[in-house]
């Protein structure tokens, strides 16, 4: 899959930003802790009756552990009793699987206006330039409607990439955000050994000083500021600023 080289995280100039900055942490979020009512949320659609039939049947045929321990979902009379329990605690549990999905969201476009005036208060905060070919990142969609995940294909095929159609659509944001060309990255086992539990809805992950190429100061950021996180930053890294242009921000070198 393609992706830009550099990829940019956006941050004010506040201390909990500043200490992720200097001890190279990226703090990945559950969809819980996003303001965003709609950013990360999945429709889940129920089976049919017409799937519920489908379902059993498969069910009977199938050696699969899961198929097994599966109650008849449906009889003559529609959802039984039991089918019903079971849907309940099949929806339950896939809701409570989305929202222990951590991720970090990153943006392709470094000179964004309001990704600066929203995300760096003003301009006055700075932007992290990752390298991409180490942090990786997938490519969000946007698209006017809640994306959806039906509950029937995994239930139908419990081979069935079920984390996939997850991952997607937690990487589907309306279309008002498009602007934003944002990337996510999700925790995974590669990042097990860097991975650091800070609450329910946030873990913290170490990276490598050298996966940063460089940090860009926001137009409107004090120089005293911009001076004092080059003092306290302790690793090679190039610095540069955001300056207005004709027509559009540019970024130049800080000197």
């Amino acid at each position: 899959m393609h992706r830009p080289a550099f990829l940019y995280k956006y941050r004010k100039d506040e201390y909990y930003s500043l200490d992720a900055l200097f001890s190279c942490k990226a703090i990945f979020g559950g969809r819980k802790a996003f303001n965003d009512t709609f950013d990360a949320r999945v429709a889940l659609v129920a089976p049919t009756i017409e799937e519920l039939k489908r379902i059993d049947s498969s069910n009977l045929r199938s050696l699969h552990p899961l198929a097994r321990g599966t109650p008849t979902l449906v009889d003559y009379q529609g959802i039984t009793r039991k089918g019903k329990k079971y849907l309940q605690n099949f929806y339950k549990s896939t809701e409570a699987l989305i929202d222990s999905y951590r991720f970090y969201c990153l943006s392709a476009n470094p000179i964004s206006t309001p990704m600066w005036y929203h995300y760096c208060a003003d301009h006055t905060g700075f932007c992290i330039e990752f390298k991409s070919e180490f942090i990786g990142g997938d490519k969000v969609t946007y698209k006017d409607e809640l994306p959806e995940i039906r509950l029937a294909e995994f239930l139908l095929d419990y081979r069935h990439q079920f984390g996939i159609d997850i991952w997607e659509a937690l990487r589907t944001k309306h279309t008002d955000w498009a602007h934003e060309k944002e990337y996510r990255i999700q925790t995974g086992n590669g990042m097990a050994p860097r991975l650091v539990f800070i609450n329910e809805n946030t873990d913290s992950v170490h990276y490598e000083p050298v996966w940063v190429e460089a940090i860009i100061f926001g137009k409107d950021m004090p120089d005293e500021r911009r001076r004092d996180i080059v003092a306290k930053y302790q690793f090679p890294v190039k610095f540069k600023q955001v300056v207005v242009g004709r027509g559009a921000l540019e970024i130049i070198d800080f000197l």
